[in-house]
């Protein structure tokens, strides 16, 4: 996605100038930086859009029908003597 923003930034007429406008709450800004500090809040992909304009429908999640099989203690331990070779501790 980042070459296609590159891209785009190039060939767009108004240059790398941008302005990005927050779906939420109307946040207005010229700087990614700011609006990922913006975004980046505790429980903000649960609040509603304030304007009604910018609410969509979330599509829900699968439901898997049938449990995954649990691992075997053996199955376990092998797994995470792999992962511990690569310095990766599993809980």
């Amino acid at each position: 996605m980042r070459a296609s923003l590159r891209v785009h930034l190039g060939e767009c007429p108004a240059g790398r100038e941008i302005d990005l406008l927050c779906g939420h709450c109307e946040f207005r800004t010229t700087s990614w930086p700011a609006m990922c500090a913006h975004l980046n809040r505790s429980g903000i992909q649960k609040e509603a859009a304030c304007r009604p304009e910018y609410r969509i429908s979330a599509p829900s999640l699968p439901v898997f029908s049938a449990p995954l099989p649990s691992l075997t203690p053996t199955t376990r331990r092998d797994i995470s003597a792999k992962f511990r070779r690569f310095g990766v501790v599993l809980r």
